[in-house]
């Protein structure tokens, strides 16, 4: 698995998107809820540590090998914590979409609206 790997940097006052490091599967597991799950359309189920593990690889072999998703992690900017993610998909017909997961202590204070602005902010790059 190429793990860490590097992004690009993109940051405004509060948030900055990074890439995904082995230290993060913790907090991601921890930051997922039932709200998260049933977004996602895996509820009843649950992520483990592998299922983190194969996003966080299938992720990285995107950003290595020009694939068609582009996951940002979302941190604190001050602290460095992970808050959630986003990512941007290209899809063979052209347009893109985006998704976007908060962990459930840092929702409802626009982590999430700041990170789609940052990812738009790359999508124009």
């Amino acid at each position: 698995m190429e793990l860490p790997y590097e992004t690009p940097r993109y940051e405004d006052d509060e948030v900055v998107l990074t890439g995904y490091g082995l230290e993060d599967v913790d907090d991601h597991l921890a930051g997922e809820d039932e709200e998260t799950a049933r977004q996602f359309g895996w509820w009843p189920k649950r992520s483990t540590a592998e299922t983190v593990l194969a996003a966080f690889g299938a992720w990285a072999q995107d950003w290595a090998h020009d694939g068609p998703t582009r996951a940002f992690a979302v941190r604190d900017r001050r602290t460095g914590a992970l808050l959630g993610g986003c990512e941007l998909r290209r899809h063979d017909d052209g347009p893109f979409t985006v998704s976007y997961w908060t962990g459930a202590e840092h929702r409802r204070r626009g982590v999430a609206t700041r990170a789609l602005r940052l990812l738009l902010l790359y999508a124009e790059d």
